[in-house]
């Protein structure tokens, strides 16, 4: 076998994240080649992407005006330094995002990825604190069943068990805010829940807990999204809002996921809530690495030189990568894209809740934008979040293996959120569904 064949002959030295290596490599599952919502596995099979590349193509594979652009900058200026040095797509992308999002997101930083975006916002917000004269608001608050990326920072303010206890305090004088996964008032809700707004109001306690002079920032991902799917309850963001202005507490809106998801304007956008600063990933890259955070321009001049958080990175802003996220993100602006969007998530949530039904298995679905979800339940429906943790690991497990077989790739775990793209055909959703009900018939 060739050295660069579709299966090398030794497995051992890449150490794959989120994978069972020993698993994988008995077995070896590749990827080679991918167009539209199609992946091409080694052994020539077409595997239809239920992920979105990750959360990363919401304009799909290889579309023709991202690949061009990326050809035409790997041509014209392959890296650029971002020290005392520019070059346009830089710019020219900052400013679509800031154009595209509400308002308070004056400016914009790049970074290489949406972790690395959630630990510079974290810092930004301790710096500005002290800056403003508060030095004893060191506090950060989080929210249970979070997810802000791996590196300490983000794991601290997440509410992952499983990722931070092997670490021990991590970052001192973090907590959290109750999760709002509420199914046994909001089983049957379409959209937004109508019930656990109130559980916004949970701040205040933890404001008297601490003291309001104590806290400098609390960050949500205003829809969760490695939790399952968690739409929030209506006016539930407006309450943190609201809180959050009155006790002078910064409120971060972690994007990696939703930005550019359910909404050209993100979460913010759809939600009309304007965070304080913001944290993106995943999208704007268009399957290249690019984070970014950004915010009002009085917290962004906490970043040197004209203030004292030091922040770089070799390869922000880097040509090649600014110029697959303009062009993804001209691509996510085309009339309806978004409807269109909505519209295929809510035939494959709707169809698989018909389909489960039919064959007399509870399950649970959601979806917002191009984001969905689902919960197996064991019996009936969904009641309460311990039905949800005990019922949901077997069924999943097989759910997913028969359609990884029948060539669906869905997200690996009934906590991560699948994606539908703008390459989704209704073809592809049919296909999907026609494969579901057999995967579904056999549990």
């Amino acid at each position: 076998m060739s050295k660069y064949s579709a299966i090398p002959n030794d497995l051992e030295a890449f150490w794959m994240p989120f994978t069972a290596n020993q698993q994988f490599k008995s077995n070896p599952r590749m990827l080679v080649s991918a167009q539209d919502m199609h992946y091409k596995s080694q052994d020539g099979r077409d595997i239809l992407d239920g992920t979105a590349g990750l959360w990363c193509v919401n304009a799909g594979h290889k579309r023709k005006k991202i690949v061009t652009a990326i050809q035409a900058q790997v041509e014209e200026l392959d890296y650029a330094p971002a020290f005392q040095m520019g070059h346009p797509k830089a710019f020219t992308l900052a400013n679509k995002l800031t154009e595209i999002t509400p308002k308070d997101l004056n400016h914009v930083f790049f970074t290489n990825s949406g972790s690395e975006s959630v630990e510079t916002a974290l810092k930004i917000a301790l710096a500005y604190q002290r800056i403003k004269g508060e030095a004893s608001r060191t506090r950060l608050i989080g929210r249970e069943r979070g997810y802000h990326g791996v590196n300490f920072g983000g794991i601290s303010v997440g509410g992952i068990v499983s990722n931070r206890k092997m670490f021990g305090t991590l970052l001192a004088g973090v907590d959290h805010l109750p999760h709002t996964h509420l199914p046994e008032v909001n089983s049957f809700s379409k959209g937004q829940p109508e019930h656990g707004a109130e559980l916004a109001d949970d701040l205040t306690r933890l404001i008297k807990l601490h003291d309001a002079s104590t806290i400098a920032a609390v960050i949500v991902e205003p829809v969760s999204g490695s939790t399952g799917v968690l739409i929030p309850p209506k006016e539930y963001l407006t309450r943190l809002r609201a809180i959050c202005d009155q006790y002078g507490i910064l409120l971060i809106f972690d994007e990696v996921m939703t930005g550019f998801r359910v909404h050209i304007g993100g979460a913010q956008g759809l939600y009309k809530v304007r965070p304080d600063l913001t944290t993106l990933g995943k999208v704007i890259g268009g399957g290249l690495p690019v984070g970014a955070f950004g915010g009002r321009t009085d917290i962004m001049q906490c970043i040197a030189p004209l203030g004292p958080v030091y922040q770089a990175g070799t390869l922000s802003g880097n040509p090649i990568a600014m110029a697959s996220g303009l062009a993804t993100l001209t691509a996510l602006e085309a009339p309806d894209f978004f409807q269109n969007l909505h519209a295929m998530t809510h035939r494959l949530t709707e169809g698989l809740s018909s389909l489960a039904e039919s064959a007399g298995i509870g399950l649970s679905t959601v979806g917002q934008g191009g984001m969905f979800g689902f919960f197996f339940s064991g019996q009936g429906p969904v009641s309460n979040f311990e039905a949800v943790m005990a019922g949901d690991a077997d069924q999943f497990n097989r759910f997913f293996h028969s359609m990884l077989d029948q060539g669906v790739y869905l997200a690996p775990s009934p906590f991560e959120s699948g994606f539908v793209s703008a390459s989704h055909t209704s073809e592809d959703i049919d296909r999907t569904l026609e494969k579901a009900e057999r995967a579904l018939q056999s549990l």
